[in-house]
């Protein structure tokens, strides 16, 4: 899962670096319309091999990789924490009751899928990974800069 999630991010950053203007083709068009009804600030970004997709939609961010056939390669929803399905949320809260949860990605790759939770407590920022069945992973512990100075 750690694999799948470096290459997602690799390959989405990867799109940025090509931005420039093009006319996104009609298989990617139809199959994005049909899927975010109602996406506002769209931007698109043209890999060497996929197509991005960048907007806002109900309350959160998007990034979202299509093949130029139209298929979703992956997908980074940003969100607030209190957006969590509520399993979810409680699983965190349950074993991380000192921790305030900041932010949430969700990453979905192919058929996979993660929450990965940035969360704080006084003396450190926390990057949990969550599996949709609740599965805990600590990805990273680092200590707060503002509480070093």
């Amino acid at each position: 899962m750690k694999t799948i999630f470096f290459l997602a991010c690799c390959l989405l950053f990867q799109a940025g670096a090509y931005a420039k203007d093009f006319d996104v083709n009609k298989k990617v068009l139809l199959s994005f319309n049909r899927i975010f009804t109602h996406a506002q600030g769209l931007k698109w970004f043209e890999g060497t091999k996929q197509i991005t997709a960048v907007f806002t939609q109900a309350d959160a961010s998007f990034r979202v990789q299509f093949d130029r056939n139209g298929n979703i390669i992956s997908c980074l929803k940003y969100y607030q924490p209190w957006l969590l399905p509520v399993a979810i949320s409680t699983e965190i809260r349950k074993q991380f009751p000192r921790q305030i949860p900041f932010g949430v990605t969700e990453v979905t790759v192919g058929n996979e899928m993660a929450y990965v939770i940035k969360m704080f407590d006084n003396d450190y920022w926390y990057t949990v990974r969550v599996s949709p069945q609740g599965e805990l992973e600590v990805m990273e512990q680092l200590l707060r800069a503002d509480k070093n100075l």
